[in-house]
């Protein structure tokens, strides 16, 4: 058995059968759905479809994980909370079979205890998943990308910013390479390296260089964006306000 991808990776297994007779592997269908702006449908899907499944089935767990995944996108952090422990003890019932299923039960752990706020806990946890990875050789993982994408919020949450740029880096360059899948991946760490360097520069308004670094990154980061998506996407919508609000604070500062 292998646990199911958290949020931000992309697959490709486009699910053809819609009474969802499909691999274990269902996250596809929610963000296809969540890119289409149609969260609430994706979510009703799953629901239907869990209240004929008892947690000993095969499918229980990975539907709860792409729950988990919808809650996420629309800012329900309680509802992904839920979720993600519903979909960890059905999990646990199951037994995790390789080092990379390990790792992956690991790091939902790990997700759950941070967003909680139990970030020494979950950072525990996290570098629990990278030992399983790295005694499985696999350091280059996709999955690792995620541990080190969440070690890095972790960071952010205790505003240990130099440590949380450090993973999101090691992240973007795993992501680099692997195939142009990753590219939504790839602009989401420029935006998310722009945020921890302007949340740097917050702390004092005269370090204008950090502000300028964040610009760049979410410069990059919208590039992507709007290769990869409609102008009327939201990570293009949130990326540009993000470039007109610290615009203001060097016009600001200046």
């Amino acid at each position: 058995m292998t646990l199911c991808d958290n949020e931000t990776i992309d697959e490709k297994h486009i699910f053809k059968d819609t009474k969802m007779n499909i691999p274990p592997d269902l996250r596809t269908l929610a963000d296809v759905l969540k890119n289409m702006g149609q969260p609430i449908l994706a979510k009703q899907i799953y629901l239907e479809r869990l209240s004929k499944l008892t947690p000993k089935d095969t499918s229980y767990p990975y539907i709860c994980v792409s729950l988990s995944s919808i809650a996420e996108y629309i800012g329900d952090n309680d509802g992904f909370i839920s979720w993600a422990k519903t979909a960890r003890d059905a999990f646990e019932q199951c037994g995790a079979s390789d080092d990379v299923a390990k790792a992956k039960l690991w790091n939902m752990k790990g997700e759950i205890n941070r967003r909680e706020g139990n970030l020494n806990e979950a950072l525990k946890m996290y570098f629990k998943a990278f030992a399983f990875f790295r005694k499985a050789n696999l350091l280059d993982h996709p999955n690792v990308a995620l541990v080190c994408q969440n070690i890095s919020l972790a960071y952010q949450q205790q505003t240990r910013f130099n440590e949380a740029l450090i993973f999101e880096e090691r992240k973007r360059a795993i992501c680099k390479s692997l195939s142009p899948d990753y590219d939504k991946d790839i602009a989401k760490s420029y935006d998310m390296t722009g945020l921890i360097y302007r949340s740097i520069g917050g702390y004092d308004l005269a370090l204008t260089y950090f502000f300028l670094t964040a610009r760049s990154y979410f410069q990059k980061a919208l590039s992507i964006y709007k290769r990869i998506f409609p102008l009327t996407h939201r990570d293009i919508i949130t990326t540009d306000n993000d470039i007109e609000r610290l615009q203001l604070i060097l016009q600001n500062n200046s």
